[in-house]
């Protein structure tokens, strides 16, 4: 019998991604108590594994956000000139 952990992934503009995290095999027809259930290191290297995703995918996501913030330009209150969206926030901060 297989198991497997999967992560769905759901961005508000962007198609839904499915990504496996984990499978576990457990011999069909046999269950003793060592086989029942996941052991510390299957528990362990999924998460993990689910760490990694997710951290991945947030980092990917704040990167294409600042990216498209990066590029619109912005005019500047104290000179009037056209700044980078970055620079121009930390004028105004």
């Amino acid at each position: 019998m297989r198991f497997a952990i999967q992560l769905v992934i759901d961005e508000a503009d962007s198609p839904i991604k499915t990504q496996e995290i984990a499978s576990f095999d457990r011999v069909d027809g046999e269950l003793s108590i060592h086989d029942l259930g996941l052991a510390m290191t299957e528990a362990k290297s999924a998460l993990a594994a689910l760490q990694v995703v997710i951290a991945n995918a947030q980092v990917m996501n704040y990167s294409s956000s600042n990216a498209r913030m990066r590029a619109i330009s912005f005019r500047s209150p104290t000179t009037g000139t056209a700044t980078a969206g970055a620079s121009c926030i930390r004028t105004l901060r």
